[in-house]
């Protein structure tokens, strides 16, 4: 009996950390080049862009964190100067319209740590090689997001990633 209690004790302490840390209405969205990473890797939001700077020809990474099967969008523009509230939307919109859809999807990955959703999806995108320095990719993500134990209860976007060519 004893034994179970210490058990079931060390449960209830493991899986609160999850639940604890995971904030309503964020997510996560990184991008890492050969320079390093920008991005959240699962709270916090900013209407500052992260900067990364990239080379042409490099290949990027992106990651979105969210909840495992939960339908996730990455959009581009060309700058990131807005803080537009969207009705209904966790966090802002912070990528300058026109907006492109580069990536849309369901989160397929399991995640295992113990900071963030139990889900991840990662993308590529190849930098084109003949980029004259200082131009600008804008990157931003969005998932139906929630917190334990109730994923998917809305849409939240991430802080947006600047990614200059240098």
């Amino acid at each position: 009996m004893f034994l179970r209690s210490i058990a079931l004790g060390f449960a209830l302490v493991m899986a609160q950390p999850l639940t604890a840390q995971i904030v309503f209405g964020e997510m996560g969205f990184q991008v890492t080049g050969m320079a390093g990473t920008a991005g959240d890797a699962c709270w916090g939001f900013s209407c500052v862009p992260r900067g990364l700077a990239v080379q042409g020809g490099e290949t990027t990474s992106m990651v979105v964190r969210a909840p495992l099967g939960a339908p996730f969008v990455i959009v581009a523009g060309f700058s990131a100067t807005s803080c537009l509230a969207v009705p209904g939307v966790w966090n802002e919109l912070v990528v300058d319209p026109p907006l492109l859809v580069l990536f849309a999807g369901s989160v397929t990955q399991r995640n295992f740590t113990r900071f963030c959703y139990d889900g991840y999806e990662l993308r590529s995108l190849a930098v084109p090689m003949g980029l004259s320095s200082g131009v600008q990719l804008a990157l931003q993500a969005g998932a139906f997001i929630g917190t334990p134990p109730q994923p998917n209860t809305g849409f939240g976007l991430a802080s947006a990633v600047l990614v200059t060519v240098r």
